[in-house]
């Protein structure tokens, strides 16, 4: 039964080239395999469909929330639009960072229904917003995330440069 289960293995490993894998990646999936007590590698594959299944459930249910909600009561649309531009830094950021796919379809896939609900709210809001809602809000805070986005990036260069030296 080992044997068999060995050989089903090392046929699904060598499968992954078909999926574009490298012979790089696939010799560290061997050494992982290899080298990790098998109780661990147990508990981290239970703990990561754990989390994909979580992460769908929430999904699912932000998503009803928001297909069946037609007042905006009690919700900030500005914090809907903070939210996405938030998400939308990591998935660049794990995208930047070459993490693995277990982490960025995830979170893309956040980010996507992220975007759906702001355009789900902004239409909502459009009503509310002409009864006399200032105007100029957005307008405010536009300029301070590009400001905020630019001091980050400085100071990162400036602390990429005093490493360097």
């Amino acid at each position: 039964a080992r044997w068999r289960l060995l050989t089903h293995l090392s046929h699904s490993i060598e499968s992954q080239k078909e999926l574009g894998f490298e012979q790089s990646d696939i010799d560290d999936l061997r050494r992982l395999i290899a080298d990790t007590n098998v109780t661990l590698l147990g508990i981290t594959v239970l703990a990561s469909a754990l989390h994909l299944l979580f992460e769908f459930l929430t999904f699912k249910n932000e998503v009803s929330f928001w297909k069946n909600n037609t007042d905006l009561t009690g919700l900030s649309v500005r914090s809907l639009f903070l939210d996405m531009i938030g998400q939308v830094v990591i998935v660049l950021y794990l995208i930047d960072k070459n993490s693995s796919l277990l982490m960025i379809v995830p979170s893309a896939f956040g980010c996507l229904i992220a975007l759906w609900k702001c355009q789900r709210a902004a239409g909502l809001s459009l009503v509310k917003v002409a009864q006399g809602a200032p105007k100029s809000s957005w307008w405010n805070i536009i300029p301070r995330i590009f400001g905020y986005e630019i001091r980050a990036t400085r100071l990162q260069e400036t602390e990429k440069s005093k490493e360097a030296k």
